[in-house]
């Protein structure tokens, strides 16, 4: 399976994409002690993956990077209309917290496995695969926050 064709692009959207946006989604939600609500979760997670997709547009990484930041604090915006600057704030965390995570684990588990940064990239079973452990790190993060929120009385409506 090659980078690019169609059955690719399925795989990363189901497998890596989605699973991102929605973890990422509820840590952002969790972080702005709102409530997790199915429908504004799961349309901007959506949204978020099918913005994920300009990754096989011809444009730099960072380029990248930064229409992804910027359209998830807009998506999560348009559906709870907190402060912006706080989700801003919130969404470059998580963005730095993935970076961080990538950079600790990456490096001794490509060297583990034994495999190459190009043939992890070539595949998206194996970019899901490593992916994982910062999907973890953020849902257990977001449960968390929000068990303790709910706890307190501090939760909001979105």
């Amino acid at each position: 399976m090659s980078y690019g064709n169609p059955a690719y692009i399925c795989y990363f959207l189901l497998l890596n994409a989605f699973p991102e946006s929605l973890v990422i989604t509820l840590a952002i939600f969790s972080l702005l002690n709102l409530r997790f609500q199915a429908g504004p979760v799961l349309a901007i997670a959506a949204m978020q993956a099918i913005t994920n997709l300009i990754m096989f547009l011809p444009i730099n990484m960072g380029i990248h990077s930064i229409i992804l930041v910027i359209t998830l604090a807009g998506y999560t915006y348009i559906f709870t209309r907190a402060r912006l600057s706080n989700i801003f704030l919130f969404v470059l965390i998580c963005e730095a917290i993935i970076v961080l995570a990538e950079m600790l684990y990456a490096g001794p588990l490509l060297r583990f496995t034994g495999l190459t940064l190009d043939a992890v990239r070539n595949n998206p079973f194996l970019i899901s695969a490593f992916a994982v452990p910062y999907d973890l790190l953020f849902l257990i993060f977001a449960l968390a926050k929000n068990f303790y929120s709910k706890r307190r009385g501090w939760l909001a409506d979105a």
